[in-house]
């Protein structure tokens, strides 16, 4: 529902800020491959020993929330982020695991994993989800009333997966793998659902695989104020694959960065403080 999304957009947005903590512990992120506006520094003359590669420490954040939505009431929940570590040169991985229980009874557990391999030139990122989420359906289309109320509990469990690799610098092509089960509880008696009248009210099965194309020019995956990320991506939900229903989900996340000046902006040449 769009309260679920919402809850989900906040605790996702609370993991981005997570993402931050490591990077003044030693866990700053390294420029893209190609990107000039970080600089090097050269070992002084004479230098004999050989420097070990600096290495970002495995860290574990927790982070609760509290958050508020007309459909779900008070909810409250925790945001754990885990950063493996890896080497300074590499892009930072992640995983961010999410729960979330509200007023109405309703539990949402999510996992975000990120990881980018192979130099960062592999990008790999996906969600798990699971939600049991009572609400309240109304109808479909515009005569629906308000008197038409029912409540109605559905159960979901849904994967995503992303897998791209960088074929230029800042542009990423991929497959995409997306799967979604959706079953419910219990109907009102005489309502539209009861009925089975209603496309989607049996619950079902969805499978699909399509492609992802990603251009990022930004100057922070998580404080950006520069540059711009565009994401387009397809599926093809077909039941060759499982899938209950037949249809086509497209897509297309479309972003621009510009610092307006003030304490936080950055001077001009200054290198970002988190690359993208």
């Amino acid at each position: 529902s769009a309260a679920a999304a919402r809850h989900l957009a906040l605790a996702r947005a609370l993991g981005a800020a997570l993402a931050l903590a490591p990077v003044g512990g030693g866990a700053q992120e390294a420029a893209a491959p190609g990107d000039t506006t970080r600089q090097t520094t050269r070992p002084k003359t004479g230098d004999t020993a050989a420097t070990p590669p600096a290495r970002r420490p495995r860290v574990w954040v927790p982070l609760p929330f509290v958050a508020y939505a007309p459909e779900t009431g008070t909810a409250g929940g925790v945001v754990l982020g885990y950063y493996p570590g890896g080497g300074v040169g590499a892009r930072a991985s992640s995983v961010l695991s999410t729960l979330t229980v509200t007023t109405r009874r309703q539990l949402v557990v999510e996992t975000l994993p990120e990881f980018f391999l192979h130099g960062g030139r592999t990008w790999i990122e996906g969600e798990l989800r699971a939600q049991r989420f009572p609400d309240v359906f109304y109808g479909v289309g515009n005569r629906a009333r308000l008197d038409d109320e029912e409540d109605v509990t559905a159960r979901t469990a849904e994967v995503r997966l992303h897998v791209q690799r960088e074929v230029r610098a800042r542009t990423w092509l991929g497959v995409r793998l997306h799967a979604r089960h959706d079953a419910f509880e219990a109907f009102d008696r005489t309502g539209l659902l009861q009925a089975g009248t209603t496309p989607g009210s049996a619950g079902g099965f969805v499978a699909g695989v399509g492609a992802v194309a990603t251009r990022d020019t930004r100057d922070g995956r998580f404080t950006p104020q520069r540059g711009s990320f565009v994401s387009a991506r397809g599926t093809a939900f077909l039941p060759a694959l499982g899938s209950d229903y037949r249809f086509g989900l497209w897509a297309l996340d479309a972003r621009a960065y510009r610092a307006l000046g003030g304490p936080g902006a950055r001077p001009a040449g200054a290198p970002p403080v988190a690359p993208a």
